[in-house]
């Protein structure tokens, strides 16, 4: 802090830097929590497999992970064939409606706390190992 007169200037150093870093901060942390959502997703599907039930299997077969809307931290297990809906909450021809679902959403909703540690863990390794540019006090 420099004092002259009436007026007193505060200098600092290394805000650009800190903005830089903050930014490489907010990229790593969203690709690393992009990618521990697809494993996560990834983990469920042969649970989500095993609860369907399987006449021809195809069904079960079709339960896959869909990554594609990554960039905004959503990553689907879903169940790829035409009927996989009406399985799963039914509402029409004779099958009640269940809107909790009965296969695959009760599994993807009941992975939360796994999702909620999974992308805890991923917080702590990003920021504790990240190479921030000023160090120096």
């Amino acid at each position: 802090m420099v004092k002259t007169g009436q007026e007193t200037t505060v200098e600092y150093e290394g805000g650009p830097q800190f903005a830089s870093d903050m930014e490489r901060l907010q990229n790593e942390l969203h690709d690393a929590l992009g990618q521990a959502l697809v494993e996560v997703a990834g983990g469920l599907v042969p649970h989500v497999q095993s609860v369907m039930p399987k006449v021809s299997g195809t069904l079960a077969g079709s339960v896959t992970v869909d990554p594609r809307q990554k960039k905004n931290l959503i990553v689907a297990v879903m169940a790829r064939t035409p009927y996989a809906g009406w399985i799963e909450f039914g509402g029409t021809r004779g099958r009640p409606m269940m809107r909790e679902g009965r296969y695959l959403f009760p599994v993807v909703m009941g992975s939360e706390p796994v999702v909620d540690t999974r992308l805890s863990e991923e917080v702590s390794k990003v920021i504790g190992g990240f190479p921030w540019s000023h160090t120096q006090t």
